[in-house]
Formats: structure tokens, sequence, C-alpha cells
């Protein structure tokens, strides 16, 4: 039961690793495709953007779990001392709930105006491509309301809003 729990809620770091190493093996069977029999694998391309891709947003996404992972300049925050720094940390939370839902509204969007257009080679939607975009907003989406709910509660018992370097994963 613990090795599935913890499967579940690394989905995000085991697709955007399993595609970074997709991307990785395949350009380089390419490579040495092209250089020994003068050949090359003509779908390598698009399949490895679309790797590409996904890597990235949830790259992303599970940087975010981290407070600090992506960009963070927080050291005006933490000058600020008290219960005046903890809601100023709840009200940052409270805007990456905003931006991170109007994302993935956003994002949702633009994949499903992309449906009608395909790649050339494989012939694949490039919803498949653009999902990846809805989808690590999502997941940010719940972290920033995570954080939020972690926040709050800092706020009512006095504990340290922001936890440790690291948040629950």
């Amino acid at each position: 039961m613990k090795k599935l729990k913890w499967v579940v809620t690394h989905i995000p770091e085991i697709i955007a690793g399993t595609a970074c190493t997709l991307i990785i093996t395949l350009v380089f069977v390419n490579v040495v495709d092209r250089a020994i029999f003068n050949k090359s694998l003509v779908w390598v391309e698009e399949f490895s953007a679309l790797c590409f891709t996904w890597s990235i947003f949830l790259g992303a996404a599970v940087c975010y779990k981290r407070r600090g992972g992506l960009v963070s300049i927080d050291s005006f925050v933490n000058i600020i001392p008290g219960i005046a720094g903890k809601l100023l940390t709840l009200l940052i939370d409270l805007a990456q709930v905003i931006l991170c839902g109007l994302f993935t509204y956003l994002g949702y969007q633009f994949a499903v105006t992309s449906s009608g257009k395909h790649s050339l080679i494989l012939r694949l939607p490039y919803t498949y491509y653009d999902i990846a975009i809805p989808i690590a907003f999502l997941i940010m989406l719940g972290i920033a309301v995570r954080n939020c709910v972690q926040d709050v509660k800092a706020l009512r018992g006095g504990a340290d809003a922001a936890g440790s370097t690291e948040r629950e994963a």
C-alpha cells in the first residue's frame, strides 16, 4: 500500500523523468543511426518534442511542490515579523491560486482549440502536446490550495506558515 501511495503522489516526477529519458535515448539512437547507417528515424523529432513539452510542464509542477522550488524572492517576506509575514504569505499563496486557476483554464482552452491541427509525421493532434499545460497548472493549483490551507492553520495556531523549506510532497 505504501508503494502505491508513493507512486500516486509522484506521478508527475515519474512522467517527467520518463519523458526526459525517452528524449535522451531516442535522440542518441537517431544520431547513431544517422552516423552509421546514414538514415534517421523521422518520427523521433516529433516524439521528442512531445516528451519535451510534458517534461517541462510537469517538471515545473514538481518544482512547485517545494516553496522556492521555482523562482522565489522571499527575502522581503522573511524580514516581516510575526502575523504580518504570515498574512503576506497567505496573500501571495491566494494570488498563486488565482493565477494557477486562470492558467489551467486558459491552457485547457488552448489545448481544445488545437485539436484540429495534427503533427506531420505521427499525425498526433496538437492537443496531445498542449494538454500538458492545463494538467501541470491543475497540479500546481492543488498545491497552491494546500499551501493556503497550511497558511491559515499557521495563522490560527501560530506555527511557521512555510513549515520547513519543503512542504509535504
